[in-house]
């Protein structure tokens, strides 16, 4: 486990307050593969601020050739997963980590939303889902890009509710479409 892991006692009741993180719904015990809606760049955070498990989460390959925080996420345990195309690799290390018992989270949109709404979600993706023999577990993040948008300079008070339920096929997508604008 990396040294940041043991940093998450300490902040998550920080993160939990800051951005008024609200939990609807339990996460179950692993393994299982998280998926969930992109609404803001800290997502990851907010989910794992109410897990006891670190999460191997599925990144941008190219995230990783970044100066400052490539190595921090070279170091993570994190999946590299080459944006836009099937990746065999990346496939082989979530059902690798699922089958040690292991949290793997993907945001299946691959990237931010940029209007508050759910992105069309790369072909194939159904399929994963459905062939996974773990849990699925679905996390709706309600309230993230309207706290922060893209396209703002700074950030709002609001609140970010996290609603979870467990799945076992593709019918997962459906719970996490999301529309920030229907929902406010």
């Amino acid at each position: 486990m990396h040294f940041l892991w043991y940093l998450r006692p300490i902040l998550a009741p920080f993160v939990k307050k800051y951005y008024n993180l609200e939990l609807h719904g339990k996460f179950p015990e692993p393994p299982y593969l998280l998926i969930a809606n992109h609404t803001h760049n800290f997502d990851p955070f907010f989910v794992s601020t109410f897990l006891d498990k670190p999460i191997s989460w599925v990144v941008a390959k190219g995230t990783f050739k970044r100066p400052i925080i490539g190595p921090i996420l070279k170091s993570l345990n994190l999946i590299p997963k080459q944006k836009g195309v099937p990746d065999v690799n990346t496939i082989r290390r979530i059902l690798g980590d699922l089958k040690e018992g292991k949290v793997v989270g993907i945001f299946p949109e691959g990237s931010v939303t940029w209007d508050g709404t759910f992105q069309e979600v790369p072909k194939g993706t159904d399929k994963l889902l459905d062939k996974i023999k773990t849990k699925i577990v679905a996390v709706k993040i309600k309230g993230g890009y309207l706290s922060h948008p893209r396209w703002a300079n700074y950030g709002r008070r609001g609140k970010i509710i996290l609603e979870v339920k467990e799945f076992n096929d593709s019918s997962a997508l459906e719970f996490i479409k999301h529309n920030e604008w229907d929902w406010q």
